[in-house]
């Protein structure tokens, strides 16, 4: 589920988390606040209940789909470790428990007084004159950040993500978490995996069976070998359907172990720690750049007026401007790369994108799909610029196959963090004969 985003700056996305124990101690020293608060994410209404939290609003209300009335939140990107969630700011580095580099997330922004438990989303004063503190708070969906270096999906039930690793030749295992990404003991799950050949034949069906993890089911198969398709068909409850979740493992995956402890040969003697300081925080290596897999998402924005050939992806069913209807589509936090100028350049950095996303689709790479198509939306989108340019027989077409590939490449993301890939290659189909469109009508452009 995603959050919709109504300007750039306001960065909306909801996050999932995953839990942790000893941390909380050692999180409680690290500040949740950064700076006075200057930078005022944009107020935004979204619905309270987990399974809703894609419903957000410009201004108060009830959500449509539940009834619930509308909460105001403020929601930018954060940073937190995968494996101690306590760990919360607002700026990259590196998890002071374990090393690790910080991953990309959400995170709602609100201000307290004292000890009191409420959230308010304006900074100023306190009753007796102090400044109110700005904090950080983890919400639901929209953390994807694997934590055993597998591919994790998001399920359509608002609830349920699962992480498919293949650990050892013949191993697969399933990590279950809730909508928090906290591990959700799969108890009363039942669920089966279909492993399959590069045609699409079934090679062999098996029954998954409880791991010796407690968030776990794992089996064993006889088709070994690489790369390994492998669909995951699960119940989440005896009366529920079967969902389908498609990974393709090219080779083993692994944990990421915590960086190796540095060492120096400097001689020189290290000065001795000020008084009161202890083990945890007498030393922090320097946070080095972060660089997630993948920022979180956000859901595409609103339909609006198209002038002079700009085009504006759809956030909910029915809100394209031809009438078309679609299904929730959804983007990501990052910034438009920059564009040349020319119709004939665009064209040939829209080629290069588009023979990436076929590529990663070809090797069922649904997790890193993201990053090539939606380049290739940014590409579409600069020349809709361009649509003016155009003799008049061409632009309403141009205009047409602009609209069809920021669509379609909404929804190959989508589709992709839901670990569908038949929707994935629908929606690509539609996203190539776009491409072939705006190919053609821009094929003569200077």
């Amino acid at each position: 589920m995603r959050l919709k985003i109504f300007s750039v700056a306001s960065l909306a996305v909801l996050a999932l988390w995953a839990g942790s124990s000893r941390v909380q101690e050692l999180a409680a020293q690290a500040p949740t606040s950064v700076g006075t608060g200057t930078d005022l994410p944009e107020l935004v209404y979204i619905c309270p209940m987990v399974q809703d939290s894609d419903v957000a609003e410009e201004k108060p209300g009830k959500c449509r789909k539940c009834g619930m009335v509308l909460v105001p939140a403020r929601i930018k990107q954060g940073f937190t470790c995968t494996t101690h969630d306590a760990i919360l700011q607002e700026k990259p580095g590196t998890c002071p428990l374990d090393r690790r580099e910080l991953v990309s997330i959400a995170v709602s922004v609100f201000w307290t007084c004292g000890d009191s438990a409420d959230h308010l989303t304006e900074p100023g004063k306190c009753t007796d004159g102090k400044a109110r503190v700005r904090r950080l708070e983890k919400r639901p969906h929209a953390d994807h950040n694997p934590r055993h270096g597998g591919q994790l999906f998001m399920a359509d039930t608002g609830w349920h993500h699962v992480e498919g690793t293949y650990p050892s030749a013949g191993l697969f295992r399933v990590y279950f978490y809730d909508e928090l990404t906290k591990p959700m003991n799969p108890q009363g799950f039942t669920a089966r995996a279909v492993v399959s050949d590069a045609k699409g034949a079934t090679l062999e069906t098996v029954t998954m069976k409880p791991g010796r993890i407690n968030n776990t089911l794992e089996t064993s198969l006889t088709s070994r070998n690489l790369p390994l398709s492998v669909q995951l068909r699960v119940r989440f409850k005896p009366d529920d359907k079967e969902r389908p979740f498609d990974f393709t493992f090219p080779a083993l995956t692994k944990d990421t172990p915590p960086p190796a402890a540095v060492t120096t040969t400097n001689t020189t003697p290290a000065a001795p720690p000020a008084p009161g300081a202890t083990a945890a925080n007498a030393a922090k290596p320097a946070p080095p750049a972060n660089t997630p897999e993948k920022p979180p998402a956000v859901a595409a924005p609103p339909a609006a007026a198209q002038q002079a050939g700009t085009i504006v992806g759809a956030a909910t069913p029915g809100t394209l401007a031809d009438g078309s209807t679609i299904e929730t589509l959804s983007s990501t936090i990052r910034v438009p790369p920059q564009l040349p100028g020319s119709p004939r350049e665009l064209l040939t950095l829209l080629t290069t994108h588009s023979d990436e996303v076929k590529s990663m689709l070809d090797q069922g790479m649904l997790g890193a799909l993201w990053k090539p198509t939606l380049d290739a939306k940014d590409v579409a989108l600069g020349l809709g610029d361009h649509v003016g340019e155009l003799p008049d027989d061409r632009r309403a077409k141009a205009a047409a196959a602009v609209r069809q590939l920021v669509t379609s490449a909404w929804q190959i993301d989508a589709y992709a963090d839901l670990g569908d890939k038949q929707r994935v290659l629908g929606a690509h189909t539609i996203f190539s004969a776009a491409i072939a469109d705006l190919k053609a009508v821009y094929g003569s452009a200077p």
